[in-house]
């Protein structure tokens, strides 16, 4: 890398490129930290490599999800994975099972059922 030395009144007035821009021959620019400055080569090079991403075409996913099972319920669930991609999820669930679970434990439409129909576990209705 070639330097050279100025007096700092040089930079009194000295253009600052923060938001971008091009500079027009050899002047001293003020820079932030982290700020890259690219030589014409290196612009172009990365003008080909996003002209390249962009010109990928979208990928499409289509998820048939055909559930044959009795007393069993699916879906579908998609989310953006940590590193970007489409994360899809086919959850297959057993309904009647775990309904009837939960209403033998009291819990879930249990106690509903137990108002709505007159059931008192104590008097024999199972739970």
């Amino acid at each position: 890398m070639m330097t050279r030395s100025y007096s700092a009144s040089v930079f009194a007035n000295a253009p600052k490129f923060h938001g971008g821009g091009l500079v027009a021959g050899e002047r001293p620019i003020v820079a932030k930290v982290g700020e890259g400055v690219f030589t014409p080569r290196q612009m172009d090079n990365a003008d080909r490599i996003l002209s390249a991403a962009l010109s990928q075409p979208a990928v499409g996913v289509v998820v048939t999800v055909n559930n044959n099972a009795s007393g069993t319920q699916a879906r579908a669930e998609q989310s953006q994975g940590p590193d970007g991609r489409i994360q899809l999820d086919i959850i297959v669930e057993e309904i009647e099972g775990r309904m009837n679970r939960r209403i033998g434990r009291g819990e879930g439409m249990a106690p509903v059922l137990e108002h709505r129909y007159g059931l008192n576990p104590a008097a024999g209705a199972y739970r």
